[in-house]
């Protein structure tokens, strides 16, 4: 691990810690339990997607002018340096991911029925989490040229696509212009996933609601349209597309420019005028 990787691993402890110095007592009253359940699944969500867009916004941008010299000569072609930087760290992102899943569920004891099973989708929603927003990175990073406007710009970028996570707005009071930008959020998927995940056959124990049809209810009050594994593809499929939508500006930023070896069109004339000039003061200077 280079420095980098390890300050990073770092903060992912650290997120973890905080988590759990939060959220440690979920409280199995129905209300309380639910509402501190709802917040710390989506912080999970939150600090992942900021935490791993920010985490690969200097990929590019660092090595931008090295890469172009370099594809200037020709030295390599854009795939195998690209696809060679996407991938390189996914064996972190599983790391990361195990490292935040054991200490958060074990110590703050999220849902225990069927635990390996749950434990299991739990740890790879925030795998696909890490997946997806490092996409996000990558693609800014190919087409921001600087780190300080890429920085500065991906607040803007993500604050909305955090509001359509489901947390904040019911997904069915969305306008419909609006619609689209949801599907795009890692937030929506990430969230729901675990929301999912958690609230199925929740042990009473763990949320005690005995005049209501809590938790099974919770979810259908949240509108979610998709399922489980729907969230979970859809996160690795928009890891997958703005790695390709990267790939693809990346190409087209490090095309080398050919010289123009052409002739202007006046170029004849011009040289005829400059000739006869020539001779002429080749004459005067010999008279």
């Amino acid at each position: 691990m280079c420095i980098r990787d390890r300050l990073k691993t770092i903060q992912v402890l650290t997120g973890a810690l905080v988590n759990i110095i939060v959220f440690h007592n979920l409280n199995s009253d129905c209300d309380k339990g639910i509402q501190n359940r709802d917040g710390l699944l989506f912080f999970i969500i939150t600090g992942i997607g900021f935490g791993s867009v920010q985490g690969t916004l200097g990929t590019f941008s660092f090595e931008r002018p090295i890469y172009l010299r370099e594809r200037m000569n020709k030295s390599y072609a854009v795939g195998p340096y690209f696809w060679s930087k996407s991938f390189g760290e996914i064996p972190l992102y599983i790391i990361w991911a195990l490292i935040q899943s054991k200490v958060i569920y074990f110590v703050i004891g999220l849902n225990d029925n069927n635990f390996v099973e749950k434990f299991f989708i739990f740890y790879l929603t925030l795998f696909a989490c890490y997946f997806a927003g490092s996409a996000y990175g990558l693609f800014l990073s190919t087409l921001i040229p600087k780190l300080e406007v890429a920085a500065a710009l991906t607040p803007v970028l993500l604050i909305p696509l955090m509001a359509f996570g489901g947390f904040f707005v019911n997904n069915n009071n969305l306008a419909f212009y609006l619609k689209p930008f949801e599907y795009i959020s890692l937030w929506k998927y990430g969230f729901q996933s675990l929301e999912i995940n958690e609230f199925t056959d929740l042990s009473p124990e763990l949320l005690d609601c005995p005049l209501r049809p809590y938790p099974r209810n919770h979810l259908q009050e949240q509108n979610f349209q998709e399922g489980l594994w729907t969230n979970i593809y859809a996160l690795l499929a928009l890891g997958i597309f703005w790695r390709v939508a990267s790939y693809i500006s990346l190409i087209f930023i490090s095309k080398p420019k050919k010289p123009n070896l052409s002739l202007p069109k006046n170029a004849d004339q011009e040289a005829k005028v400059n000739y006869n000039l020539v001779q002429e003061e080749e004459k005067n200077n010999y008279n």
